[in-house]
């Protein structure tokens, strides 16, 4: 049984399914997790006929995690992190060594990697699309 509080998922709506399947595929599956069901969620507002997949999940010790491709109709064509909604998602690791390992995978995709403010402790970089 699950403890309450604890993470069950959380869906991030993207724009290029395509993209943004192999930039968190190359992430997820660095991190432990698997993936698991792609399918084409027509309840989706904004569900694209053309798209083979609209919805991928992959699921690991912390939860699932899934993409879902967003209603090309509405304005809003990107995220500003600062902009009120989602800021960021952070992962635990148990040594500085991994943190140091998992930035350089990051880096090798093309992900940005930055260290945060001075809010944010050294060992939590935090990962922006490029």
């Amino acid at each position: 049984m699950a403890q309450i509080g604890t993470m069950h998922h959380f869906a991030i709506f993207i724009s290029d399914m395509q993209r943004s399947e192999k930039f968190y595929a190359s992430i997820l599956e660095n991190l432990g997790y698997a993936q698991g069901q792609r399918t084409k969620d027509e309840s989706i507002p904004g569900h694209m006929p053309d798209v083979e997949d609209s919805f991928i999940i992959w699921t690991g010790s912390g939860g699932a995690i899934s993409i879902c491709s967003a209603n090309p109709n509405l304005p809003n064509k990107s995220h500003d992190m600062y902009s009120p909604g989602l800021h960021h998602i952070a992962m635990a690791a148990g040594s500085r060594e991994q943190v140091d390992d998992f930035a350089e995978h990051l880096k090798k995709i093309g992900a940005g990697v930055f260290l945060g403010n001075p809010f944010c402790s050294l060992l939590n970089p935090v990962v922006t699309s490029q």
